[in-house]
């Protein structure tokens, strides 16, 4: 199976649960102990780039873009809402396993891990806002190692 075959969906290898009241992001352990995922980080995944620019520059995001550049944060996050309600398939997010991953943020001085309370109050207000403007998507939940693309471990 190929990626290119699911053109409407993230593929990644930072897989998230959201998850909650009030509305968290949660990291990858706690969402593999709970079995599953419904959103997948940006920085290191694989969109259908005419699709992506499209939905995050169309009109109806024009609100959670306006959300993205006053925090300037939460740009993956307004995407992953974005595929996951505007998209005809009803998976939207595929994690996929590299062989070994490094969080590079935890070596530069100004990356979000340095003050990471404050990074995940605003992320759980992104989650709240977009679910207002985009519809949720925390019901949208799948299980680990249920797609396998050949070029995963």
């Amino acid at each position: 199976m190929s990626g290119v075959q699911h053109l409407d969906r993230i593929v990644g290898f930072y897989p998230r649960l959201i998850i909650g009241s009030p509305l968290m992001c949660r990291g990858e352990k706690y969402a593999r102990r709970h079995k599953a995922y419904n959103m997948i980080l940006t920085g290191a995944s694989f969109i259908d780039s005419k699709r992506a620019f499209k939905r995050y520059w169309g009109e109806e995001a024009k609100q959670g873009r306006e959300i993205v550049d006053k925090l300037f944060k939460c740009e993956d996050v307004l995407l992953n809402y974005l595929y996951g309600n505007a998209t005809s398939s009803s998976r939207t997010v595929d994690h996929v396993k590299p062989a070994w991953a490094i969080d590079a943020s935890k070596f530069f001085g100004g990356a979000i891990s340095c003050n990471m309370k404050v990074h995940y109050r605003l992320r759980s207000n992104c989650l709240m806002i977009f679910s207002k403007i985009c519809g949720s998507i925390e019901d949208r939940k799948w299980e680990f190692d249920s797609i396998k693309y050949g070029w995963d471990v």
